[in-house]
């Protein structure tokens, strides 16, 4: 299971005095029937770097306001929303509720308001809402330096506002402290170019990563619609029930293993970076990232084959590098249609000294307003055109012939001052389509506007144009406009577009499409005559398909969404939609053993469970859960818990996220703890390696004793291959193994320590992970780290705090063991610690 971690905001909390303080106080200007404002503060800090909320800060993920950001509250389970305004850089959100006596209120939030697409479950009895029903787009807009915000999505911890009879009376209350956390994973992806097949200058037009299972993997799910409980703050499913977020938050029929990422700014090839933000899935060796880059030139398909595991995680910012060399790497030119070109010459107008006030057309059909020749020595004779802000006579402009086609490219040779640009209109709405700063070197140069296609022009508008209130003035040398002579109509969707739905999914769902020399008036939809359990049609919203299944009782069946257009071509969309899934049984021989304060729980295997949720709760009210987690694995021990005292284990097997089987009904049993250890836990004691060269256990290579923060320590090594090799690093810490020299085993222990003994701690990383296993004993009791007596080290540092089911005394023995393999690389050790 994955679980959300509240993070910090990146812009400092106002603080806001009791009614009647001072400026500092709201102004109520909500609807009148919700007479009470509740002025939401997001928990945050450092105000000085909030220009964007998709702003992002490696070293701690932090979330930036920015003025505008849409949040969907619920307020007692009713919905509002509210818009955050910024003072001095301090975000806020007002929300109004009718409330005429003191009460304690439920708030919970997400961001933006438009990931919500409602609420799946709410609770009557504590007025919180239980699951969110929302969605995570499949098609991101992102730039080079940041992700989408629309993408970004924030889910508040839920909290309770005791309002005050003085909060009634001042009609408003402050809420400070409204954390928010990111569920899904922010991954940064550079792409590096070493392939003579590509260009560094082509552009990039979108980005599209493909996550394909390897052989018997799971598939993950990377965007799509997800359930999510905010009081838990863990994704859960149709039922309420916990989802495995690292294999497939999404449910059923809503689920892709793709994102796309477009670029309006559309960045070089050599430049690429891109911004994906996906499900914190976690991917298995043999499964194959597929990166599909579209260029104005050619489609190229990178497919990268992982060797090990790769997880995406929400809490931090992913990066990863993409190499578009030659190896796995398909590049195939793109289809160029047939096309044909207008150009604009300075010598097709008729030579001016001073500027014209009225339109010159020329004999192919181009209109020039306001222009003259220029009689500067590098642009001598090119075309003089202004922009005056003042003087809406002295605007220059040119207008391109009508075309039977598209118009696909503009290229426009020229010259200006640094506040010079181009802009370039739809001539009948005057709307922007885009905009370019021009060359100011002194000879000029080319300004290049391509993928012009979408828009579905048959002619454009050059409008020179100032970037600030100044006049500026632009000579053109040349104008040449690029179409497709073709106007056969043509309806297109998403390559990879499938429609996946569950069986008992019956609610609406929808896709886009897009539509060439025709309108949307001239596009049909249907689905098979015989398949009467699917629906199709037409959305109110332009260019939208909208579909909705009946509950399938029986098998898997399949159909099509056809999608046609008039005097042009035909688009089928599979569909399926899933059989219903059966519940697995619930576990049996299920025990519980209590040794102490310490429980050994096991069960027997239930067929095609991925896995077992366990949760442990007082027997006796309040029957609050006090411990749970999940495990593959058909045993746990559960420690920490209250001597002498009855408690009752409940274990559930787990399906795959409702594909084929669904989690089974909790299996329970009592137990009733024994009595404590009676010892009393002595000083907490530790001991750094890090920042010393000295040899603490001398430089034999089977090991030896030192003294170590006043207690002595033993160390123990063996070897699988060489004759070892140690060393005590200032930065490492001690350096076990080498390239020629595999360790075995490593033993650090102690019997000076003679006070209790609750935990004992291990900072250490090995740099052949998933090979060496790590436990922990004290007077030969093992202890016990997330339920298990041994845990395998991964390639990172990391703290492990075996802890004891009650205090014990007795000899400590730490034991790193590598097992059969040979494997030469190194462990370093960093830290130890008692209590």
């Amino acid at each position: 299971m994955k679980r959300i971690q509240y993070l910090l905001c990146m812009a400092a909390a106002a603080t806001i005095g009791l009614a009647g303080c001072s400026k500092d106080e709201p102004v109520m200007t909500g609807p009148s029937a919700d007479n009470f404002m509740f002025n939401i503060l997001p928990d945050d800090f450092n105000a000085a770097a909030a220009t964007s909320r998709t702003a992002y800060d490696p070293a701690i993920g932090n979330i930036v306001w920015t003025a505008g950001d849409q949040m969907q509250l619920y307020v007692d389970m009713a919905a509002r929303q509210s818009t955050a305004e910024l003072t001095d850089g301090k975000a806020s959100f007002k929300a109004y509720f009718s409330l005429t006596a003191p009460a304690t209120i439920n708030l919970q939030g997400a961001v933006p308001a438009s990931a919500v697409l409602g609420v799946k479950a709410k609770d009557d009895a504590t007025k919180k809402v239980t699951s969110l029903q929302m969605a995570l787009p499949n098609v991101q807009n992102a730039t080079l330096t940041t992700f989408d915000p629309a993408a970004d999505i924030l889910i508040a911890q839920d909290m309770s506002v005791e309002v005050t009879a003085d909060d009634i009376t001042a009609g408003y209350k402050v809420v400070s402290d409204f954390r928010f956390g990111r569920p899904m994973a922010i991954t940064q992806y550079t792409f590096t170019l070493d392939n003579p097949a590509l260009t560094a200058d082509e552009t990039v037009e979108s980005v599209t990563l493909t996550v394909n299972p390897g052989s018997s993997n799971a598939e993950k799910g990377l965007t799509g619609r997800f359930y999510f409980n905010p009081g838990t703050g863990y994704f859960v499913d149709n039922t309420g029930a916990t989802v495995d977020a690292t294999v497939n938050p999404f449910y059923q029929g809503q689920s892709l293993n793709n994102v796309r990422v477009t670029f309006a700014e559309q960045p070089k090839l050599g430049e690429l970076v891109m911004w994906a933000v996906t499900a914190p899935v976690k991917l298995e060796a043999g499964d194959q990232m597929v990166f599909t880059v579209k260029t104005t030139k050619n489609t190229v398909v990178k497919t990268v084959t992982l060797a090990s595991e790769l997880a995406f995680v929400n809490t931090q910012l992913n990066t990863a590098g993409v190499k578009l060399n030659a190896k796995n790497c398909e590049v195939t030119p793109n289809e160029v249609p047939g096309e044909l070109t207008e150009t604009l010459l300075n010598t097709d107008l008729p030579k001016q000294s001073g500027y014209t006030t009225s339109v010159t057309e020329t004999t192919s059909g181009w209109s020039v307003y306001h222009y003259m020749y220029s009689t500067i020595a590098a642009t001598k004779d090119w075309i003089q055109t202004r922009y005056q802000p003042g003087t809406v006579a002295n605007r220059s402009y040119i207008v391109s012939p009508e075309i039977a086609g598209t118009i696909t490219q503009l290229n426009i040779f020229c010259q200006g001052s640094t506040n010079g640009t181009i802009r370039l209109l739809d001539p009948d709405t005057e709307a922007e389509i885009a905009s370019k700063d021009v060359p100011t070197a002194t000879n000029g140069g080319e300004l290049v506007f391509e993928n012009l296609y979408d828009f579905n022009l048959s002619k454009i508008k050059i409008q020179p144009y100032s970037s600030n209130t100044s006049n500026t003035t632009v000579y053109i040398q040349s104008v040449k406009l690029t179409y497709d002579p073709s106007v056969t109509p043509k309806i297109s969707v998403p390559a990879d577009l499938k429609i996946e739905i569950s069986a008992i999914d019956t609610e609406v769902g929808s896709f886009t499409y897009s539509i060439r020399n025709a309108t949307d008036a001239d596009v049909t939809v249907s689905v098979p005559a015989a398949d009467t359990w699917l629906t199709a049609e037409k959305s109110s919203t332009a260019n939208t398909v909208e579909y909705m299944a009946e509950e399938n009782t029986g098998a898997l069946r399949t159909s099509t969404i056809t999608l046609s257009v008039a005097g042009g071509n035909t688009v089928e969309i599979p569909v399926t939609q899933y059989a219903p899934v059966q519940k697995l049984p619930a576990v049996t021989d299920l025990t519980a053993t209590a040794d102490g304060t310490k429980v050994d729980v096991s069960w027997t295997a239930v067929e095609h469970a991925t896995g077992y949720a366990w949760r442990i709760a007082a027997a006796s009210a309040p029957t609050t859960t006090v411990d749970g987690g999940t495990v593959e694995a058909t045993s746990v021990i559960i420690t920490g818990l209250e001597p002498t005292t009855a408690y009752i284990v409940s274990v559930m097997a787990l399906g795959d996220n409702g594909a084929t089987y669904d989690d089974s009904d909790e299996a329970t049993v009592d137990v009733t703890t024994g009595e404590s250890s009676g010892i009393t836990p002595g000083p907490a004691w530790s001991y750094s390696f890090l920042g010393s060269t000295t040899a603490v256990f001398g430089t034999d290579k089977t090991g030896g004793t030192g003294t170590l923060g006043g207690y002595a320590w033993t160390a123990a090594y063996t070897w699988a291959a060489g004759s070892g090799y140690v060393a005590y690093e200032s930065a490492n810490g001690i350096h076990i193994g080498s390239g020629s020299n595999a360790p075995k085993t490593i033993t650090f222990s102690t019997s000076a320590y003679s006070e209790g003994i609750a935990s004992v701690s291990i900072s250490v990383r090995d740099s052949n992970t998933t090979a060496a296993s790590l436990s922990v004993t004290v007077g030969g009791t093992p202890l016990i780290y997330n339920g298990n007596e041994s845990v395998t080290l991964t390639s990172a540092v990391k703290e492990y705090v075996f802890e004891a089911a009650s205090p014990l005394k007795g000899e400590i023995v730490i034991l790193i063991d590598r097992g059969s393999t040979s494997a030469k690389k190194a462990i370093y050790v960093t830290e130890l610690g008692i209590n």
